[in-house]
């Protein structure tokens, strides 16, 4: 696709035509300030189900993609962008759903094995987490008691000499 080398010069002649517009002469001096009829015809084509007049568009390809011609979307058939775009729209959605149905039904086997491994070893991870904070708590405890005990037998020992 390029752009006119006119309208590129000249982007006002998008709207008003140009004398190679295929039949649409250029928006006369002093005429309307746009060509609606070109504006509307475009308009009409490009997003209607006719690429001219009596001329309807080739369905939208939907399988064959790609540059090995491998790829597929589902939802060819479509002769308008909007409906191609709505069938795209819907078919993601759908596959969306499946998804998170399918990320749902994991999570639960997930965690029936996850139950199933635990009764198996027969560790409780919580009680076990527990047990260790107390043996942390108790090792802290035990470890103060022995820098008082140092330090009074340090002093003990100093009044001796």
């Amino acid at each position: 696709m390029a752009v006119n080398p006119a309208i590129a010069v000249n982007p006002a002649l998008l709207r008003d035509g140009t004398p190679d517009s295929g039949g649409f002469p250029p928006n006369p001096a002093g005429g309307p300030s746009g060509y609606t009829a070109l504006l509307n015809r475009v308009g009409d084509y490009a997003f209607g189900l006719e690429s001219a007049a009596g001329m309807p568009h080739a369905a939208i390809a939907g399988n064959n993609l790609g540059p090995g011609g491998t790829l597929a979307t589902g939802t060819g058939g479509a002769q308008r962008i909007g409906d191609y775009a709505a069938a795209t729209l819907g078919r993601q959605s759908a596959e969306a759903d499946a998804a998170s149905a399918a990320a749902a039904q994991s999570g639960a086997v997930r965690a029936q094995f996850d139950a199933m491994v635990q009764a198996r070893e027969g560790v409780d991870v919580d009680a076990e987490m527990a047990a260790m904070v107390q043996l942390q708590n108790a090792y802290a405890a035990n470890a103060r008691v022995m820098s008082v005990v140092q330090s009074m037998w340090d002093a003990l020992l100093a009044t001796v000499r």
